[in-house]
């Protein structure tokens, strides 16, 4: 990991938590990356719990966060059937260091093909209670479930700010 991608991470942290110091920022290490993506649909709203405003870093509020129309969710390719392979995945460069949000309650999602999502034993997207993480570059969310990265959030014009989830 280098020293650029954790101090990104943790600038990330402070902007996003309005702290200077910094426990939310953690190192993604080992084979923990999908070998390829596959889009899942359009991701219509993320659900999450964070401690953001907490003075007391044991409580946590919920937030929601509407995207813009054109932000997507990406899978792990060949995670389920039904994801669309050949749409376009976003250009990034996988972060050696991430700054947390918070937890994942859930997403609304809108299938690629226009159906409504049908979660396969309820777990078509990631568990409640995985990590919702950003990388130094504030422009691509992912889910970290169980040490492994298990989803992507992206849109042309999202980002995290200090206020939040933008776009």
């Amino acid at each position: 990991m280098s020293t650029k991608d954790r101090k990104a991470a943790e600038s990330a942290w402070k902007m996003f938590h309005k702290r200077n110091e910094v426990d939310g920022s953690t190192k993604l290490e080992g084979d923990i990356w999908p070998q390829a993506w596959a889009y899942a649909g359009r991701c219509v709203t993320t659900y999450y719990a964070s401690d953001k405003w907490q003075r007391d870093r044991k409580f946590f509020e919920r937030y929601y966060h509407d995207h813009d129309k054109d932000t997507g969710i990406w899978l792990p390719k060949g995670s389920e059937k039904w994801l669309d392979a050949k749409h376009t995945v976003p250009d990034f460069k996988i972060p050696g260091s991430v700054a947390i949000l918070g937890y994942t309650l859930s997403f609304d999602i809108i299938q690629h093909d226009s159906k409504a999502l049908h979660a396969k034993k309820g777990k078509v997207i990631p568990e409640q209670g995985s990590l919702l993480v950003v990388g130094p570059t504030k422009k691509h969310i992912f889910v970290v479930e169980n040490g492994r990265i298990v989803a992507m959030v992206w849109g042309p014009k999202m980002k995290v700010e200090a206020r939040g989830i933008v776009g």
